[in-house]
């Protein structure tokens, strides 16, 4: 076997003892031919992308794996023992409950990636940006930057033991993303809003999900959100909407975020920070809130020109993209000729275009004629109107993917004259067997729901909601439905078939639309992901 072969086998982890022992060699020898011809093949024939470490390999003692061994995969069976050195971007994987032991006194190097229920030991330091979904001893060192650490999962957190929870169904989600995609033309892509927790669904677990799916292209409210994905390791693009501070133009470059250039003035000012950052440019075509005017091509034409904004994509917001009423429509379609005009005058005038994206939810369901290179899906994402009366021009066959979910705690049989809660503003017609269903208001269930013929679900029974809504609690009139009992799961915002539960219609009675109900729900609610 040639000497190249047999590094590569070495370094696949067939015999990594045999490409220790050459590294060493490397190390002791003088410089000269010899040691530039075995770095050389060192170097170059190392498989060191995807590399692995097999089933139960054994390794211990002050070894380190070299530089030219970054991004290997560490077995779930493996030992790894004191004071070895494991260098940059390796992933430490769990799988069937089998995950390797990190020893005393390691090193786990920049960009590293522990998934898992790895055992730490002792005095391990870890480096620069890594992600880490297990608990960190005590006398442990995160080194440079700060170390994405992850809480462990929250596994105990579920309908079994929960006061109240968000249930997220992942295969709903997938399918809303697929009937999208499929829907959208070809070469554009889907960006996922996941503002405000991904309207109440949960910012990392939907994030999470999305990338596994396939989608990486995100859209923030803030830096501040955009940080917590980025952080927890979520990969691809992420597009800031909003507002953010020049001074944390930093950030922004350190954590490969796109920065919304609001108008000229903060794009200057963004540009005199010196630190390279990718950014979008947002275009006022009559919304009247954020970005240049669309009239104004010389003070776009300077964006583009400015030395440290790499300008990556522009874009605008439709105002009314989901009324059909004749003079809605009227707008929005000079709306969207203002942008194309724009666009025909910077590339007449020798810009290159960036990525181009106009439709958010509602623009794409209404506008699917547009061709751009991105769809910004909010709540259409997660299978939702914002009203229950939806007249878009597209009806794709969308899935709600949040339930809102509770318990009954308490049973109580009140007589004929007896009244229920705050203000006495129910009042019983009959005996009556009332349920104690422990949410509320504080949780993101309005308080203004209350005496609106709102109905829940127990058993797959609707059952109505008796009395005022209170921050934590809220109680419900089980008489004519049998068989209900404490423990019983109970459904107040569904996936189900039945309308009174949707999110739209719950949103509706008060007075309000599904995306204020969804982003008010509550953080003090754990997410289950089924």
């Amino acid at each position: 076997m040639s000497i190249r072969r047999r590094i590569i086998d070495y370094s696949r982890g067939n015999s990594l003892h045999g490409f220790w022992r050459l590294y060493r060699l490397q190390k002791k020898m003088r410089l000269g031919l010899l040691r530039d011809i075995l770095t050389f093949f060192m170097s170059r024939s190392a498989h060191r992308h995807g590399g692995y470490i097999g089933p139960d390999a054994v390794i211990k003692g002050a070894l380190s794996l070299p530089h030219g061994l970054h991004g290997i995969f560490i077995s779930r069976f493996a030992v790894i023992g004191e004071n070895c050195w494991i260098y940059q971007n390796a992933t430490i994987g769990e799988s069937a409950r089998r995950a390797p032991v990190i020893g005393d006194g390691c090193l786990i190097g920049a960009g590293a990636v522990l998934i898992g229920d790895i055992k730490i030991g002792n005095h391990v330091k870890i480096g620069a940006g890594a992600v880490v979904t297990t608990d960190i001893p005590d006398g442990c060192t995160v080194v440079s930057q700060p170390a994405r650490i992850l809480p462990p999962d929250r596994e105990e957190i579920s309908e079994k033991t929960g006061r109240a929870w968000i249930e997220v169904n992942t295969a709903n989600l997938r399918h809303n993303v697929r009937t999208l995609q499929n829907a959208m033309p070809a070469g554009c892509q889907l960006m996922a809003v996941v503002k405000a927790q991904a309207y109440g669904h949960g910012a990392y677990e939907i994030s999470c999900a999305l990338n596994q799916m396939g989608v990486s292209a995100f859209a923030a409210a803030s830096i501040d959100e955009a940080l917590l994905l980025r952080r927890r390791g979520i990969r691809g693009e992420i597009l800031i909407l909003g507002h953010t501070d020049t001074a944390r133009a930093r950030q922004l470059q350190e954590y490969d975020l796109m920065q919304t250039l609001t108008d000229l003035e903060y794009a200057g000012k963004l540009n005199s920070q010196g630190i390279p950052v990718r950014a979008h440019i947002k275009i006022d075509t009559g919304m009247h809130r954020l970005g240049l005017a669309h009239k104004d091509v010389s003070g776009v034409r300077e964006v583009f020109g400015m030395k440290y904004l790499d300008i990556c994509g522009m874009y605008t917001h439709l105002c009314c993209a989901d009324s059909r009423l004749p003079e809605d429509i009227a707008f929005t379609r000079r709306q969207i000729d203002s942008f194309y005009r724009l666009t025909d005058a910077l590339k007449n005038s020798g810009i290159q275009l960036p990525k181009l994206h106009i439709q958010s939810s509602y623009g794409f369901l209404n506008y699917p004629d547009l061709v751009c290179d991105y769809v910004r899906v909010g709540i259409a994402l997660y299978g939702v109107s914002s009203v229950p009366d939806n007249e878009a021009v597209l009806q794709p066959a969308l899935r709600p993917v949040l339930a809102l979910k509770s318990r009954v705690v308490l049973i109580r049989f009140i007589g004929k004259g007896d009244s229920v809660g705050y203000g006495r503003t129910f009042v019983a017609g009959r005996d009556s067997r009332i349920a104690v269903i422990p949410v509320g208001y504080g949780d993101g269930f309005p308080g203004s729901l209350s005496g609106k013929n709102v109905s829940v679900l127990i058993n797959r029974k609707s059952v109505p909601v008796v009395g005022r809504i209170c921050m934590d609690q809220l109680t419900v009139d089980i008489t004519d439905a049998e068989n209900v009992k404490v423990g019983d799961v109970v459904t107040l915002i569904g996936t189900e078939a039945e309308q009174n539960v949707a999110a739209p219609v719950v949103a509706q009675r008060a007075d309000s639309i599904s995306n204020e109900l969804l982003c008010r729900l509550g953080t003090r609610l754990p997410i289950v992901m089924k």
